[in-house]
């Protein structure tokens, strides 16, 4: 036999079934969150345009792949030292352009690799003749000032060497790779080290890269974007992950990439 439902029942119901909905079904503006990522002048990664409008490879790339997971992006200018100690802490969730380190896998997750970065040695133009060593470490024993920036990553090489005093004492750190350039023009130092893209975008805003020549490669491996253990979880970076590859298959990812990198 049917069961007739009366219309209070009816309205019972309804309203059950809705309230089930709502638990399993989160609202569209719940979907949304936000995540935190640091920058700095770093050019064409992450800098501001003539319009100081905030821009580059990274901030373009990661707005994208996290528009693809529905979520939202805040960027706050601070320098990268500070940045890796705020990840650490969970005061920042993201940082984008990374190398992967056991230090930092202590309190990092880490993206699939999104770009390649590599790292060579500058000096001024017409002087690499001068210089008879080929590796980094055959720096000890020759007068040779080297200029690095704090908090970079050069390579597990460098890394290794700088833990040598008879190699340290040969480095200076500054806080950006425009101190650098201006140190090498005044031959406070010898040679600098910096990734090649960044530093033919920064020379040429310096009117300073016909000045300078490569002297030899350091390193190249591949960069990702690193999650803080603290605040964001394995879930984000997969789901990160999942649109990354999304954007390369429909061709987003080439199209930012090329915007750069031409």
């Amino acid at each position: 036999m049917k069961r007739f439902q009366t219309p209070k029942q009816g309205l019972i119901f309804a309203i059950t079934i809705l309230g089930v909905l709502f638990v399993i079904t989160p609202a569209f503006g719940a979907e949304i969150k936000e995540l935190s990522m640091g920058w700095e002048p770093w050019e064409p990664y992450q800098y501001e345009d003539n319009s100081k409008q905030l821009t580059g490879l990274d901030i373009e790339l990661v707005s994208a792949i996290l528009k693809h997971m529905r979520f939202s992006i805040r960027f706050t200018k601070m320098p990268w030292k500070r940045h890796l100690k705020m990840l650490e802490q969970g005061k920042v969730d993201i940082a984008a352009g990374a190398s992967k380190t056991p230090e930092r896998e202590n309190y990092a997750f880490f993206s699939k690799p999104y770009r390649k970065e590599s790292a060579v040695l500058y000096v001024r133009r017409g002087e690499a003749s001068k210089y008879k060593f080929k590796k980094l470490e055959e720096i000890i024993g020759n007068p040779f000032r080297l200029g690095a920036t704090r908090g970079y990553y050069y390579g597990e090489r460098y890394t290794e060497l700088i833990q040598v005093p008879k190699f340290r004492e040969h480095v200076q750190e500054v806080s950006s790779d425009r101190l650098n350039y201006l140190k090498l023009m005044k031959d406070r130092i010898d040679g600098f080290l910096s990734d090649p893209v960044t530093a033919t975008a920064g020379l040429l805003r310096e009117g300073l890269l016909e000045k300078v020549e490569i002297l030899m490669p350091v390193y190249s491996d591949d960069i990702f974007v690193m999650f803080s253990k603290r605040s964001t979880s394995p879930e984000i970076v997969k789901g990160f992950n999942e649109s990354l590859e999304d954007l390369k298959k429909n061709g987003t990812y080439d199209q930012i990439l090329n915007k750069y990198l031409r």
